[in-house]
């Protein structure tokens, strides 16, 4: 078989034609595929736009200084209760979330686990995300906390430590108005 010489101009008219019926091609495919999704996404009408602009917003108020020294006062608050087993001093560190975590005897329990337990340090940011909301504040309460601090404590450990007592943790310490008190939301390695 005989084979004839492609002209160089033929052959670049002959790619030209094959790469725009590609993409054609690629514009078509790609069309279909936009209107395939959007006809199976749900519909938005003006009340879920309402609800969308209702969302609560994963803001929370800036801090500074003093906010900090709060955060940290009442955790070393906190530990120190626990410490001595002063079941109403813990108490009134908590905030609502955790409020109820000294009844059927589970603060006795979580009391002697941390006798002897002290503060080393305190140190801002901890290792959760610093201007993000729990979601379990979120969830509980719809709305994010008006200022929140989250401190990475270490902790000193007697030698007959429980394994109930880590030896670091961030506390999550929120203040829910801006008149209000500052209050540990949760805590957690």
């Amino acid at each position: 078989m005989h084979r004839v010489p492609i002209n160089p101009e033929t052959r670049i008219r002959r790619l030209t034609g094959n790469q725009a019926t590609l993409r054609l091609a690629f514009a078509l495919m790609s069309l279909c595929c936009v209107l395939v999704l959007a006809g199976c996404s749900p519909s938005t009408n003006s009340s879920s736009m309402q609800e969308l602009a209702a969302e609560p917003t994963r803001t929370v108020t800036s801090i500074d200084e003093s906010d900090i020294a709060s955060a940290s006062a009442v955790v070393r608050a906190h530990v120190d209760a626990l410490a001595r087993g002063d079941a109403a001093a813990y108490e009134a560190t908590l905030g609502a979330y955790q409020r109820g975590d000294t009844v059927n005897g589970s603060f006795d329990r979580k009391s002697r686990a941390w006798r002897g337990v002290v503060i080393e340090s305190l140190r801002t940011p901890g290792r959760y995300i610093p201007d993000s909301p729990p979601s379990s504040y979120l969830s509980n309460y719809g709305k994010p906390p008006y200022k929140m601090v989250v401190l990475n404590v270490r902790f000193v450990l007697p030698e007959d430590a429980s394994d109930m007592v880590p030896e670091e943790w961030d506390y999550i310490v929120v203040q829910e108005a801006p008149e209000g008190d500052w209050l540990i939301h949760d805590w957690g390695r």
